[in-house]
């Protein structure tokens, strides 16, 4: 199950792969789920609109193993922490 999250822009998007830039600065390299709901293109507009994203994910980030199971525009009501993880 997915259930690790990090709240942040995307700030690269290349192939099936993003990287997730947080507040503090730090970046995390992502594999888009080919099952995910989200498809490219929708990963591609989060990025060139600098939305802020939640994505919910499995595996370790910048390894091959980091999937990103969903990614969403961040609600205001969602709850988050100061280090961009929840």
């Amino acid at each position: 199950m997915h259930n690790r999250c990090l709240v942040g822009r995307i700030t690269v998007v290349q192939e099936q792969r993003f990287r997730l830039t947080i507040d503090d600065g730090r970046s995390f390299l992502f594999i888009l789920d080919r099952k995910s709901p989200v498809h490219l293109p929708a990963v591609r507009r989060f990025q060139e609109s600098h939305s802020e994203v939640r994505v919910e994910y499995s595996g370790e980030p910048n390894t091959g193993s980091g999937i990103a199971h969903i990614v969403r525009a961040i609600d205001d009501n969602l709850p988050r922490t100061t280090h961009g993880a929840i």
